[in-house]
């Protein structure tokens, strides 16, 4: 069970499929903020007819994690949009 709370957010690196998709999707749904980083800044699909609620929640943005300037940035977006970060999650895709 992941705490839900209204001030911070859990980052999710490769969230725009697969796996970290799903993941980022489950979370939001758990009532977390969730910061959706990855190459393409797509934003996970939630189900049909989620409640606007649910879409605020969801921070994507588009961020190369190899680039440690433009992950700083992607931190820093995250914070100040959250009020903080609360945990972070990595998802490792193919080369």
């Amino acid at each position: 069970m992941v705490p839900t709370s209204t001030h911070g957010a859990i980052v999710v690196t490769g969230a725009s499929r697969g796996i970290g998709a799903a993941i980022a999707a489950a979370l939001v749904e758990e009532g977390v903020n969730v910061a959706c980083l990855s190459r393409s800044g797509a934003m996970p699909d939630l189900p049909e007819g989620a409640h606007e609620d649910l879409r605020r929640r969801f921070h994507p943005i588009a961020c190369d994690i190899a680039d440690e300037a433009g992950f700083a940035e992607a931190l820093r977006q995250t914070s100040d949009r959250f009020g903080g970060i609360a945990r972070a999650g990595q998802q490792r895709g193919r080369a």
